[in-house]
């Protein structure tokens, strides 16, 4: 995950602005170092940061699983 982009999406929202980043072809090994990025945006002073993985929500089809993985889905409010 690239914190910097993140950071910068952040950057432009106003205080009480929503930012939702959704991956529909996350991986767990894709975000080696997820809680500490989420950490470190919580530093920042965000308000809330949530990081869903969406993979025992969503149906995904047994022969699309190799190829979409886990959808997941990342949700600040600034």
């Amino acid at each position: 995950m690239n914190i910097s982009l993140i950071r910068e999406a952040l950057r432009v929202l106003r205080p009480g602005g929503a930012f939702v980043f959704q991956d529909p072809f996350g991986s767990k090994s894709f975000y080696p170092d997820l809680d500490a990025t989420l950490e470190a945006l919580r530093a920042d002073g965000l308000t809330s940061v949530e990081f869903v993985w969406l993979g025992n929500v969503t149906h995904i089809p047994v022969l699309w699983r190799p190829i979409v993985g886990g959808p997941d889905i990342l949700y600040e409010v600034k």
